[in-house]
């Protein structure tokens, strides 16, 4: 129950975060919200190791870190944590954007599927990498490596997608866009299937590696 409330706490900080920081530049707004992971990281990765994802959440199942009955709490939790993080969020600006950046994306749905893939395969694979290597880095390198990537990937690819990387931070953006009459169809679809190929992808990925080159990143 604690490592549930861990995530459905970090993922609605991280969620919120989003939506507060589209008031501000894109640097910027990157750099806030991989601040506020870097926050939510430290208080949370002693206790559930601070997933914040479903994606990740799916990455360390597929690589047997964690059990079906987790998983299914922290994907509970982590949809719980998303859904109020933005809708309370966007409530409390005002404005009928909602944090949702697919709002103003101006590039074809074609290019945003393939800037979610990427993104999501290069996030979970890193984090897969710092996190569960046989190098054994610093709890402070693991925290700010992850925010650091993806302050970068909302810099280099959030523009042409929104840059969600999370099913967390793009069903909480599709429902919010419902409520305000949106296009949530189709951000649905590309908020569901970008984030689940790039990250099932990287932790299959990661897995062989495991398997074949004998990294011992995972514990069987």
């Amino acid at each position: 129950m604690r490592k549930n409330l861990v995530e459905l706490v970090g993922t609605f900080l991280l969620c919120s975060s989003i939506v507060f920081a589209t008031s501000f530049d894109g640097y910027i707004a990157s750099l806030i919200i991989g601040s506020v992971l870097l926050f939510c990281i430290y208080f949370g990765g002693m206790v559930s190791d601070a997933n914040y994802n479903l994606v990740v959440s799916l990455g360390l199942y597929f690589n047997n870190k964690i059990n079906a009955s987790t998983l299914i709490g922290y994907v509970a939790a982590q949809l719980t944590g998303g859904l109020a993080g933005t809708t309370l969020a966007r409530a409390t600006m005002g404005t009928t954007l909602g944090g949702s950046p697919v709002a103003y994306y101006e590039y074809s749905l074609l290019i945003a599927l393939f800037a979610e893939i990427v993104g999501t395969f290069l996030l979970v694979y890193f984090v897969l990498w710092v996190s569960y290597s046989k190098f054994n880095f610093s709890g402070a390198f693991k925290s700010i490596g992850i925010a650091a990537c993806v302050s970068t990937l909302s810099i280099l690819l959030g523009s042409y997608s929104g840059g969600a990387y999370n099913l967390a931070v793009g069903l909480s953006w599709c429902f919010n866009d419902y409520l305000n009459g949106g296009n949530y169809i189709q951000n649905l679809a590309l908020y569901t299937i970008g984030p689940s190929i790039g990250g099932i992808t990287a932790a299959l990925l990661f897995k062989r590696h495991n398997d074949e080159l004998g990294y011992c990143f995972f514990k069987k």
